[in-house]
This record gives C-alpha cells, structure tokens and sequence, in this order.
C-alpha cells in the first residue's frame, strides 16, 4: 500500500492520509487478500464565494465559504494568496486588498479546494473645479485720512 495515501497501525486500523487509491494486503495466518482502497475527501464541494472578485486597494472582504456534504461543514478551511503585495488573506478568511494587481485566493478543506481570482484596482478619485467666482466682501467700514 501507498503509505502517503492510507497507513495502517498496529491494532489494524486504517488511517486515511491524502485522497488517492492504493491496495492493501490483509493477512491472517495462510489467508491473504489484496483489496482496493480508494480514499474520497470529505468536502467534496466549496461554494459561497465567487470566483471572480473585485475590490479596491484599502478593501476588505470577509470569506464564508459553504462546505459540502453538510455533516462536514465544520471542516477547518485554509486560505492562501497567489501573491501577497496584490492581497493578503488571514487564516480567518478576511481579504485584504493591499496594491493594484491580479492574484488568487485558494481555499482548501478537507481534501477539496477552491480557487478564485482577485482584481484589486487603485481607488478613483474625482476632482471637480470650483466654477464660483466669489468675491470676499469687506463688513465694516474703513476710514481713511486724507493729508
């Protein structure tokens, strides 16, 4: 067997590592049997999360991935980002948009993963001219001494 995708102990117990296939030879006295083993991941599915996002430098935007089958949503998720300098991502699964740029964020759980792309563009800012023409006035009056 492929010890990279099952180990079994010493009681017997197989132990699911990686998703894959392999064999396993069971042997009780002058009885052998070689069996097939196919490991499944246990997510087979994540969505909630588009896989095209866009955000601003400075953005922030909260992950909440949905794992599928149900009785294995609670699986711990991982986040990571293509490139860093583009958008960071926390373990908790908060984008942070840091410069313009293209990355992608992937998210894995038990044994599936899922990708998105990021474009984070730089704010636009918009300057309209002042088309007033205002003249300060003086309150008051001001006297002058003639000599």
């Amino acid at each position: 067997s492929d010890e990279n995708i099952i180990t079994v102990d010493e009681n017997g117990v197989v132990h699911a590592r990686a998703t894959g296939e392999t064999t396993l030879t069971m042997t009780a006295k002058e009885y052998s049997e070689i069996v097939d083993v196919i490991v499944v991941p246990k997510v087979t599915s994540i969505s909630g999360i588009d896989e095209k996002i866009s955000l601003t430098t400075g953005d922030t935007l909260q992950l909440k991935p949905e794992l599928e089958p149900k009785e294995f949503a609670d699986e711990p998720v991982s986040y990571s980002t293509g490139d860093k300098e583009v958008a960071k991502v926390s373990k908790g699964g908060k984008i942070t948009a840091v410069a313009a740029g293209e990355t992608t964020v992937t998210l894995s759980s038990g044994g599936c993963t899922f990708e998105a792309s990021v474009s984070v563009a730089d704010p636009v800012v918009y300057y309209t001219p002042s088309t007033s023409t205002s003249k300060k006035k003086s309150s008051g009056s001001t006297k002058q001494s003639l000599r």
